[in-house]
Order: C-alpha cells, then structure tokens, then sequence
C-alpha cells in the first residue's frame, strides 16, 4: 500500500548565487523551508521566476489553479511533442539563463480521462490516483535548457492545470501514484507516474510502487450546514425502524426539513442544527453510476452479484407503479400473483456478510448499493453520503453522516417538541 509522506519543503525565495549545488540535487530534499511555487526559486544556475522568460498569467496563480507535478526534464520533454534540435529559441535562452535572467516554470495542460461527474453544480472529484491525458505545454525550450545546465536526473516543479478544476477540488490521494499519459503529438514519448506533489505549497512524496490508477474517481459533494430531525442518542436510531441510510446520522438541508417532517412523520421531534467548519464531503450517489460502484463493491468483498427479481404492480390506494425486489423467483411469483403484478428477472447484487458487519445490520436487497456506498465513503474519508432526490409526495433531498465522522460536526439544537 502507498504512504502519502511530506515532502522536505522546498524554498520559497532565490537561493543565494555563491552557495553550491550538488548535482542532481534537488531542492526539495535540501532545504526545511516551504515550498510555494508562486514564488522564485533557483535550481543550480537556473533561476526561476512567475515574471521570467515564458511567463503566463496562469503561471502566477498555481496555487488556486492547480497544483505542481515534480519531474526530471527528460521526463517533461517525453510527454510532449519533441522538439527539432536546437534552434534560436534555445540559443537565446541559454544566453539569458547564462546571464542571470529568470525563466518561467514549464508547465502542463491536462484533461482527466473519465472525469464523467463534472458539472455545473460544483460537483468535483476524488479518490484516485487518477489518469490524465495532457493536451497542452509551454517551456521545451526551457526545459531543455535546464537539463544542459543541471542535468536530465534534476527534479523540477512543473504546474499542471486541468481545464474547469481548481487547486481545491484535487487531493494528494488523487494525484500521488496518477499516471499522466503522453500527448497524442508524442507518439514514441513515455507516459509518467506522479511520485513528488505540491499541492495548495503543501509537498508529498509517494514511497513505494505507486497504486494501480483509477480511471473512475468518486463525486463529491460539499454541503456545510445540515440538519437532522429526532435525538442525536445512537441508541434511538432504530426506535421507528429501519433507516434508508443505514447506520449514519439522518440528515438533510435548510430547503426541505419541512418536506420531511411530512414523509417520515416527525412533527414530535427536536430540530438540531449541524455545522462542518473545514467543509462537510459527501459523496454523491446519485452521481455516482451503480456498476461503478457495484464493481467497487465485488473488488472489496462487499457485495456479490446474483440474478434478482423485481415484481412491479399498480397501488390503487397511492395510484401509482411500485415495485420490490426478491431474492428467490417463488417468492417473487407469490407476490406478483396477489398484486397482480409481473415478474422480471435481471442482474443485481446482495450484499455479503462483511458489508452487513460494516452496516450493523442484515442489509435490505433494495439497499445493497446504497449501503456499498456508505463503506466507499468511509473509505475515502468523508463525512458520508449524500442523495440528491427528487422532490415529491416521498421524497426529497437527504444525506447520511458516518458515525465516525460525528465528532468533526458541531450540533446546536435550534428548535424543541
């Protein structure tokens, strides 16, 4: 397994010029000061600067925009179109590094392959290692320049920007260990595996072989405040049944703690604020697909796949369709014949004893992915889940928070029976 490691920080002002480098130095692993790579810095006789030679606005603004990727020049230079010798361009930068003149950082432009669950309501990503696929580049000619005078084994900080993604929505867990794939105007270049991180000046490393990468990386979303309706004693959780999200903390936002006051009947109950200082994470279900989280659940050992049957009927009381979901088909055509309903056959998933034990409970058939996805939260380190539904007679917007992840919230009861 990957250990996320501090990086020895780097230095956050230009290196004095009479102190000496050794070579293939890096200065991450020389000096115990911060690394901010928004600000100048020196590699050997290399000066580096946001305002150098090749500077871009984006350049200057790293730290809000994405997060720096360390990595040799030769590795740089093979994820991007080569170059075709040494021209002018290289000749005058040569010249001006020679004479003490400051270059800016070479840097990246990235998609991620598989990022499905962009959107425009701020939904962002994590989970990884991802894989990006890099699109776009600004420095061979620098970074050339570079290699010539410190070497091709010299780590340098490299920014990398993913259209549409900030420094914020990323996480080391994301970025350590995710392969970078060459541009497709590199045909014979090499992929790369990023093994040194900055990210928001804080610096990683990955020690030992890096995870396999995730094309699929879990929706996130982030809600600061909600509320929950009933006791906040673990021990009344089940006193009216069974809950949809398992064995978290019921809860939902300010817009629609009316809506379920109406569907789950607790007019009786105390109303109770929460709040997440450093930003409430739920992973969002309903952005999430369920064979991604169904082969997450197989790979984990929490749920097994099986052929299940859904009988689906007319309610003339509620006047609508509903349906249930049976484990065995007898059981299935029993209750297909009273309702007067049909049977359909199709491929799901139960869950097996280790997600029960992960639950506290004999997970329901209709709950199986629901409940998967409560444990890939846990895993990743959220606050728990989120269902964004629909709203209508029984149904509306809620969420569940981990047991676990109690403590981080602060409860304030705002309203009583």
């Amino acid at each position: 397994m990957s250990i996320l490691l501090p990086l020895i920080a780097v230095a956050a002002a230009i290196l004095s010029g009479d102190q000496e480098e050794d070579e293939g130095s890096v200065l991450a692993h020389r000096l115990g000061v911060e690394y901010d790579p928004e600000q100048p810095f020196r590699i050997g006789p290399v000066v580096f600067g946001q305002r150098g030679i090749g500077a871009v606005s984006i350049n200057r603004n790293v730290n809000y925009l994405g997060f720096v990727a360390w990595m040799t020049p030769d590795e740089y230079l093979a994820l991007n179109e080569p170059l075709r010798g040494k021209d002018k361009n290289y000749d005058w930068i040569m010249q001006q590094v020679r004479e003490g003149r400051a270059i800016a950082p070479p840097w990246l432009d990235a998609n991620i392959v598989h990022a499905r669950w962009e959107s425009d309501q701020g939904l962002r990503s994590e989970g990884g290692p991802v894989r990006f696929q890099i699109v776009g580049h600004e420095g061979r000619h620098r970074m050339t320049v570079v290699r010539e005078l410190c070497g091709p084994d010299v780590l340098v900080p490299v920014p990398v920007f993913v259209p549409s993604w900030r420094a914020r929505h990323f996480t080391p867990h994301m970025l350590l260990g995710a392969l970078m794939e060459r541009d497709y105007s590199a045909p014979d270049g090499q992929n790369f595996v990023v093994r040194r991180l900055t990210l928001d000046r804080k610096n990683y490393a990955l020690e030992g072989p890096p995870p396999p990468t995730a094309g699929l990386v879990a929706p996130v979303r982030n809600i600061d405040t909600v509320y929950h309706i009933g006791s906040m004693d673990p021990k009344d959780k089940y006193n009216r049944g069974r809950s949809l999200e398992g064995h978290t903390l019921s809860v939902t936002d300010e817009d629609h703690i009316d809506d379920w006051r109406r569907i789950a009947k607790l007019g009786g109950w105390p109303l109770w604020e929460l709040h997440n200082n450093d930003g409430g994470r739920f992973l969002d279900r309903h952005q999430l697909d369920d064979a991604d989280i169904a082969a997450w659940g197989e790979e984990n050992s929490l749920l097994e796949p099986m052929t299940l049957y859904r009988v689906t009927s007319w309610d003339s009381e509620e006047e609508e369709e509903v349906s249930s979901i049976h484990h065995y088909p007898e059981d299935a055509e029993e209750e297909a014949e009273f309702n007067e309903g049909t049977v359909e056959p199709f491929d799901g998933h139960i869950a097996t004893r280790t997600l029960d034990r992960l639950i506290g409970e004999t997970v329901e058939l209709a709950l199986a992915l629901d409940m998967a996805a409560l444990a890939w939260a846990k895993k990743l380190g959220l606050d728990g889940v989120w269902w964004q539904d629909d709203e209508g007679e029984w149904s509306a917007p809620r969420g569940g928070i981990l047991p676990g992840k109690l403590n981080r919230w602060n409860k304030k009861k705002i309203s009583s029976p």
